[in-house]
């Protein structure tokens, strides 16, 4: 076949369609998805995406001509109904346009499967996915740093403070969320998203972070006002807690309450037998970045956020 007869060839072959990954899916849609980890670490991400595949945590949507993968987007599922898209990935030499049929196949399942609100943590905030993320709908809403404290940073000690930690009960679901609710006014963390969800679906992401201990949920009190609020989540198989979520109410800010709620998660972690201790705040939050390095937190990655509204 010569050059002007593949290409009439081409001409008349089907456009290729979007399809949604199923448990007898074969490997190379996945592998594809995956491109950008390194080749050593590729096939631990594939069993942890392929168990996540097969028990409906994640999502596969590719396509492909005759048995070729030409695109692959994956994207977890996440509680509070929220779903984490990657970039989506092509083979070599295949048209860019493919990357956006992907996303908006996976944003039309999504919509259809109830979820609300879909991001979307990118390395960097240019190249051609994150083109693609923003013609698809997304916007930039900030940038993530995620920090750590490590073991030998905790407190062994309560320092004297002003606040009274109260546990979470499921009684208290109503109080927490107002805390909540409060926290958000004038907020330099993500002050975009706190509008976004209804707050019990926001409850429900912060529950599904790690695993869940009332114990590890606290209402910061003070001269007997709520003032703010803790959220830690477990990780088991990693030693390590991570705060989910901290907030002091606009009207208590600015007298160290913050810091005080930082160390007080520090020595949860430490009681709990973790090595470490995990967090993401805004890179533009001075305020709290100082007061988690006031703290002993040392950043370790940084993330831009893409969001889209469903």
């Amino acid at each position: 076949m010569d050059y002007l007869d593949r290409i009439m060839h081409d001409a008349s072959q089907p456009e290729p369609q979007v399809e949604r990954w199923r448990a007898d899916g074969g490997a190379q849609f996945l592998e594809l998805a995956l491109a950008p980890i390194s080749p050593d670490d590729r096939p631990r991400h594939v069993t942890i995406w392929h168990e996540a595949l097969s028990d409906g945590r994640a999502a596969l949507w590719f396509i492909r001509r005759g048995d070729r993968a030409t695109g692959a987007l994956l994207a977890e599922l996440a509680a509070g109904r929220t779903a984490h898209v990657q970039a989506p990935q092509i083979a070599p030499g295949e048209d860019e346009s493919l990357r956006g049929r992907l996303l908006k196949a996976a944003c039309d399942d999504l919509t259809l499967a109830g979820v609300r609100v879909v991001q979307s943590f990118q390395t960097v905030d240019h190249g051609v996915e994150v083109t693609a993320l923003t013609e698809a709908g997304f916007r930039h809403v900030n940038d993530l740093l995620y920090l750590v404290s490590l073991r030998g940073q905790f407190p062994t000690e309560v320092a004297a403070n002003l606040l009274e930690l109260v546990p979470f009960s499921e009684a208290e679901h109503a109080r927490l969320a107002d805390i909540i609710l409060r926290t958000y006014a004038g907020s330099l963390d993500c002050p975009d998203l706190g509008n976004v969800r209804p707050i019990d679906e926001v409850l429900a992401g912060y529950r599904a972070a790690g695993k869940f201990d009332p114990a590890h949920w606290l209402i910061a009190r003070h001269e007997d006002r709520d003032v703010g609020c803790l959220l830690l989540g477990r990780h088991d198989g990693e030693s390590q807690m991570e705060l989910v979520y901290l907030g002091v109410v606009a009207e208590a800010r600015g007298r160290g309450l913050g810091i005080q709620l930082v160390r007080a998660a520090q020595r949860l972690a430490g009681a709990d037998r973790c090595e470490r201790l995990v967090t993401a705040v805004d890179a533009a939050n001075r305020p709290a970045i100082a007061a988690y390095a006031a703290a002993g937190f040392i950043a370790w990655d940084r993330r831009s956020v893409y969001l889209r509204v469903l």
